[in-house]
């Protein structure tokens, strides 16, 4: 079960929002922004309309991220605009955590 940051005892670390100024720029994928490294990964999952359903909800309900190994804090059950996340790796103090915020979903 997905941690929910609201849930947690600590308080809320500051999180200014997103530091850049293309906010939002992947909803257009043809056009993304210069001066960043583009990365475009895609593999066979499944075949069908059930497969391609399973996976996306696997990816919208953090299960893809937890089973990759990494640590997740969210807002949300569930990936939407504005949720915030923290992703992590590593073990004990060695222990990475990345803030993020989901900003659109298809």
């Amino acid at each position: 079960m997905t941690r929910l940051l609201k849930d947690l005892a600590r308080p809320d670390r500051h999180r200014p929002g997103p530091t850049y100024r293309e906010v939002g720029a992947t909803r257009t994928p043809d056009a993304l922004p210069e001066g960043y490294h583009h990365l475009r990964y895609s593999t066979v999952v499944g075949h069908g309309r059930a497969a391609f359903t399973t996976a996306g909800t696997a990816v919208t309900a953090w299960r893809m991220h937890r089973r990759s190994g990494a640590g997740l804090l969210a807002d949300a059950d569930h990936a939407g605009p504005g949720v915030r996340v923290e992703v992590s790796a590593g073990v004990g103090r060695f222990r990475i955590a990345v803030p993020c915020a989901v900003i659109w979903t298809a």
